[in-house]
């Protein structure tokens, strides 16, 4: 093996290994149960996991059915269902249905999605890094991005999994956008934006639209100062690949969201109150939880500004790459304070964050980027004989990554071992994504059976598919055919093959239907509605354009490369 191979082999192993330290002692960390062992799997309780669990288990059932995008969630609000993924991203979804059939086991499922992630986002900025930094400080920004604060508060107290997602797609966005504007044939750098870009959509656009609002003002920067206009507009055509590859979810959940009660949303989390040390209904009933956020907001700003300092003084070299990424990072840090707000109001749509703090997830990023600059800055100044700045930069280098490490261990990880194991809910609610048309709260909703007739007659559920149901209905008389599934927009009816118009009950929301008298079969499909179907189109028309680019790229390459190695005739 070469010493190029052998030291690329290290860095996987690094990353392998630090991405198991940080992922995995969560799922032991739950209290054991009676008798059980101590190596039992068991995640801790988390603020977001109930609500996880039972949707990606609700998605496997529909992926199960037959369906390539499920969009309704059969077993949520007492059986009534919700159209789940038609508003919330279904990405990390499919990850982990890719797995239970092979483990069978959702738990399971989980720490193998924790720790795919968890790599994932190692090696996506270790990648960023490498395009500026050698081997080492690209390898010490890795580590620096696996153990900071933020990342694990989102795993080990929030259980954001869609979020963590968004630690993967990011790094990704920045190294193809600048392999965009530096490249000579930018068709590969695009299709990896466009894809990179997607897929981030497809995660969590929440986190996606934050990192916009901070990085695309600072690429557009960039390219005005590189006088690279042609890369711009190759920048601007990513993105709208990338929305395009989104459409299939992004479209129906812009464009039907007031189907559903979405401002219960904004009624509980007030964008606005959401700003870091500011304490307001939400964040002083969970005092302790804010109190880490705050601290994960000093801690990134502390090694972001102390780090460009030291080497935009001293480091002419990386001062350029480093003030780049600094300015990322303050903006975003400043994004998340009370004083930003009357900049704030004026952005569009900025609530579609639900939290400010959810930036927190870039300044994790830029603080652990800078870790690997003070790092690089301390070799050059090595190589350099200026022994004086090799002890400043690796003191601060390695007081940020020690420290993040310590934080993260003893303030973050350590209080919740021991704590309550996790449990499914017994029945899974959802207040936000309820259609208008049935109660404001779903504990309001009674517990029925899935289909009955009035005046009393035979029902036999012949197929209960999440998505597809078939019903024998049978009566002496015409009556009533109450199934217990809201009525929303894509439900289509039919009884004996002929469409039926199906009306709303109005306690529940469900659907009613007049069955004549005699025996019938009724048949309900949950089908796209035209902007749905609108959707699809345009993400699979985006996705044909992408594959072009790929291929486009790839010959070009190919041709290229075979031109410069064809004999030349003296």
């Amino acid at each position: 093996m070469s010493s190029e191979n052998r030291a690329r082999a290290a860095v996987a192993l690094i990353c392998t290994l630090a991405s198991v330290a940080a992922a995995v002692p969560f799922f032991f960390m739950g209290h054991p149960v009676p008798g059980g062992s101590r190596w039992d799997l068991r995640m801790p309780w988390t603020h977001d996991m109930f609500l996880h669990y039972d949707q990606m288990r609700d998605f496997y059932q529909g992926l199960a059915a037959g369906e390539i995008y499920p969009r309704w969630e059969e077993d949520t609000n007492y059986g009534f269902g919700a159209p789940t993924t038609c508003f919330y991203p279904p990405g990390v979804y499919y990850l982990t249905a890719a797995f239970y059939p092979i483990l069978h086991d959702w738990t399971r499922v989980l720490l193998v999605a924790h720790l795919l992630m968890m790599a994932g986002s190692a090696a996506a900025i270790y990648l960023l890094a490498r395009r500026y930094l050698s081997r080492a400080p690209a390898v010490a920004a890795m580590l620096a991005y696996v153990v900071f604060p933020y990342h694990i508060i989102d795993q080990y107290h929030r259980e954001a999994l869609a979020e963590l997602l968004s630690f993967v797609w990011m790094p990704l966005i920045m190294l193809f956008a600048d392999q965009l504007l530096a490249a000579a044939r930018p068709w590969r750098p695009l299709a990896g934006l466009a894809l990179s870009y997607g897929g981030f959509l497809w995660s969590h656009p929440a986190t996606a639209y934050q990192f916009s609002l901070v990085f695309c003002p600072f690429i557009v920067l960039l390219a005005l100062w590189r006088r690279n206009w042609r890369g711009l507009l190759g920048i601007g055509a990513a993105f709208a690949l990338g929305a395009g590859l989104s459409a299939a979810y992004l479209l129906p959940a812009a464009l039907e969201e007031n189907l559903i009660r979405h401002e219960i949303i904004e009624k509980i989390w007030p964008y606005h109150e959401t700003y870091l040390f500011m304490y307001a209904g939400y964040s002083r009933q969970y005092f302790e939880f804010f109190q880490l956020l705050n601290l994960s907001w000093r801690f990134d700003v502390a090694v972001t500004l102390g780090a460009a300092a030291a080497v935009l003084i001293l480091v002419r070299r990386l001062g350029r790459i480093a003030g780049f990424w600094t300015a990322i990072g303050c903006l975003a840090s400043f994004l998340m304070l009370r004083v930003s707000a009357p900049l704030g109001r004026h952005i569009p749509k900025i609530d579609i964050g639900v939290f400010s703090w959810r930036m927190l997830a870039i300044t994790t990023l830029i603080a652990a980027l800078l870790v690997g600059v003070l790092v690089q800055a301390a070799s050059d100044s090595r190589r350099e004989n200026r022994a004086g700045r090799v002890a400043l930069f690796a003191t601060l280098g390695g007081l940020a990554l020690v420290g993040g490490t310590m934080f993260t261990v003893f303030g973050i990880m350590a209080p919740v071992n021991n704590e309550d194991a996790f449990e499914p809910e017994e029945e899974h609610t959802n207040y936000a994504i309820i259609p208008r048309t049935a109660p404001a709260s779903s504990d309001d909703l009674p517990e029925v059976e899935p289909a009955t007739l009035d005046p009393p007659g035979n029902v036999l559920i012949r197929n209960w598919k999440p998505q597809h149901r078939v019903m024998d209905v049978s009566s002496n008389v015409p009556g009533r055919l109450f199934v217990r599934t809201f009525n929303y927009p894509g439900w289509t009816t039919t009884i004996d093959g002929t469409p039926a118009p199906a009306g709303t009950d109005e306690k529940t929301g469900a659907m009613l239907f007049s069955v004549p008298a005699g025996t019938h079969v009724v048949t309900l499909d949950f089908l796209d509605t035209p902007v749905r179907r609108t959707g699809a189109r345009i993400t699979v028309i985006s996705s044909l354009i992408v594959l072009a680019a790929l291929a486009y790229g790839a010959l070009a390459t190919r041709f290229s490369e075979g031109g410069a190695r064809a004999p030349q005739n003296n």
